[in-house]
């Protein structure tokens, strides 16, 4: 009997011990659990690429010990991020083990310098000075293989459109590749380029109505552009005029019939005309008048071909779908089409305005509509014939499409330096454009250069910051829509600044500190303690002290969160720091279930013992 009860206890007592091990085994991962994430390290500063401030869009890359944690673009040149709470930092996030590793920057897989050695450190702000040579960016260039795409279609054909688009930076890229027609977005690629490579791309199209449509590819550096042109084939072409007859040489051949105009007189011009120019041996060309209500007096075409020649005249407020404005003050646009297989034939054109005495006859400008690259090319013309009724020019073509005349005065560049040309070393100046005069049209483009670089493409640009003593030339480029290009130049001079001051004794600088949860929610009634003095966060969560120039740390509390610490410098300027605070959990019952465990282990051991007593007493009395 008093074995059977030794057995029975020694099973109950293993029976409590062993699930005391299980109940501490499976608490301990939940009290594992209940540590806070680590907070973020951010970072902020000036970044230079190649001797100058890095341009807008660059992509900066913050590895922790090799591994990537965190990206930030810059959004202004030079600059990354900054200190205030309303800033953009690049935020590395890690935990307690990366504490100490070092923190490296990148830009397109390029590492970059710092100013100084940076390591990973919870909550830690550091402001940073990036610099990198020899980084490579890329350039996606986009050109449209004419041959390789179908471009004259008839209606309800598909046409297509074959784009060549290379990485010709030195770093890889990506871009999206957009297909636009007539201004319309029809469908978007993405691509991924390393240097040098190529890859083609091919958009197709289905057009109903006849016309010319332009197609444009557009990349994030680049852009294409060609004509589309819809128009039905005309089944029954001319047959050729019969040979000469061979029984006498020496009647003179019969003219031969010029291939057909491959276009229809268009309803919407206001004036349309058809001639056939004939080969005149006196000229040693091809030539064709016109009549007097024609805007072309004539053509001589470099050909001793007979060609048939069809003018229709627009109006040059409403060019018609594909071609664009007129550049500047057009005063006659016109369409000229030839016999097929003769529109690349150069030739010399006479064209006609209606004379005004407001005409400048010195700024007018002829030009030709490109139909593959979209723009108007301006021709070598000149004026040979100014009276009251009208005003004629020569102009020179390499091929026919649509011509223009307009009045075009020359763009005029101006540059604007606020506040000075003179400044301090670490300073910074604004480039102005803002009075540049556009001339006749619109200002098309801005090209700023210092000492031949080029630093700028807007209406304003900032530099300055980074430049050494010294007296630099500005340089700016103002090109119109017309083409036309002026430039201006302004001496920039950099001195040295003087050293700063001493901050006087007694003078503070404001600190403002900003508490949040991990949530980014203000923390109201948190208490901060500075050298001894204690200050109390707003509804905002913020709290703004005095303090002069030195080394602080503030120890930071509230109710529910767990307390923190946060280092202070203030060095002659106002200081913002934004810190998070840990919530506190809650007990999950965890800890009541781990005493409730070591209560079972200790009744188990005062059972055994009262037992072994017990049993003990017994075999002492047996033995009386």
């Amino acid at each position: 009997m008093r074995e059977t009860r030794t057995r029975v206890c020694a099973i109950a007592l293993m029976v409590v011990l062993v699930l005391s091990v299980i109940s501490v085994g499976a608490a301990a991962p939940a009290l594992a659990d209940d540590s806070p994430p680590e907070v973020p390290a951010a970072y902020y500063g000036e970044i230079t690429i190649n001797g100058e401030p890095a341009p807008v869009g660059t992509e900066i890359i913050a590895l922790v010990d090799g591994e990537e944690r965190g990206s930030i673009t810059v959004t202004e040149p030079g600059q990354f991020g900054g200190p205030s709470i309303d800033d953009d930092k690049l935020e590395v996030p890690g935990s307690s083990d990366d504490a100490g590793e070092s923190v490296t920057f990148e830009v397109n897989g390029q590492e970059l310098e710092a100013n100084q050695a940076v390591e990973w450190e919870s909550a830690d702000l550091q402001e940073v000075t990036l610099t990198g040579d020899d980084i490579g960016f890329p350039f996606i260039e986009a050109a449209i293989d004419e041959a390789e795409s179908t471009l004259e279609v008839e209606p309800n054909d598909t046409a297509t459109v074959v784009v060549e688009i290379e990485n010709t930076g030195d770093a890889p890229g990506e871009s999206a590749v957009e297909f636009e027609l007539d201004g319309d977005l029809e469908e978007t690629v993405e691509l991924e380029l390393d240097d040098g490579e190529t890859e083609t791309v091919s958009f197709d199209v289905t057009l109903s109505e006849e016309g010319e449509y332009e197609a444009l590819v557009r990349t994030v550096d680049d852009e294409a552009s060609a004509t589309i042109s819809v128009a039905t084939d005309d089944p029954t072409p001319a047959p050729p005029a019969p040979p000469a007859s061979p029984d006498d040489p020496d009647e003179p051949d019969e003219p031969t019939e010029p291939p057909a105009i491959p276009v229809e007189p268009d309803p919407n011009a206001d004036y349309s005309e058809e001639r056939r120019a004939a080969f005149d041996p006196e000229v040693g060309a091809s030539t064709v008048t016109f009549s007097d209500d024609s805007p072309v007096v004539s053509i001589a075409f470099q050909s001793e071909e007979s060609i048939d020649v069809l003018v229709q005249r627009y109006d040059v407020a409403a060019p018609p779908k594909g071609v664009r404005q007129v550049p500047g003050d057009g005063l006659t646009l016109q369409r000229i089409s030839v016999s097929e297989g003769f529109e690349k034939t150069a030739g010399t054109i006479r064209l006609t305005i209606s004379g005004d005495d407001d005409v400048d006859t010195d700024a007018l400008t002829a030009y030709r509509f490109d139909d593959v690259d979209g723009v108007w090319d301006p021709l070598e013309s000149e004026v040979v014939e100014v009276d009251d009724d009208r005003i004629v020019l020569d102009v020179e073509t390499p091929r026919f499409s649509y011509f223009a005349v307009a009045e075009t005065a020359q763009p005029t560049a101006v540059i604007d330096v606020d506040p000075d040309t003179t400044f301090e070393e670490g300073e910074t100046v604004t480039l102005s454009a803002e009075n540049a005069d556009p001339g006749s049209g619109e200002m098309e483009s801005y090209e700023w250069t210092l000492d031949g670089a080029v630093v700028g493409d807007t209406e304003t640009v900032d530099i300055g910051s980074n430049l050494e003593p010294g007296t630099y030339e500005v340089e700016l480029t103002v090109t119109n829509d017309g083409g036309n290009s002026d430039s201006a130049t302004e001496t920039l001079t950099v001195e040295e600044g003087e050293p700063p001051a001493d901050d006087p004794v007694g003078e503070t600088h404001e600190t403002e500190i900003a508490v949040t949860d991990s949530g980014g929610e203000p923390i109201a009634g948190a208490t901060v303690e500075i050298d001894g003095e204690t200050y109390t966060t707003d509804e905002d969560g913020v709290v703004t002290v005095e303090l002069e120039n030195g080394e602080y740390t503030a120890t930071i509390t509230a109710d529910g969160f767990e307390d923190s610490t946060q280092d202070i410098t203030v060095d002659g300027e106002d200081v913002a720091i934004a810190t998070e605070l840990a919530s506190v959990e809650e007990d999950d019952g965890t800890s009541w279930l781990i005493w409730f465990v070591v209560l079972l282990v200790i009744v188990a051991l005062i059972a055994g013992a009262y037992y072994v007593y017990t049993e003990r007493g017994g075999e002492l009395s047996g033995n009386r």
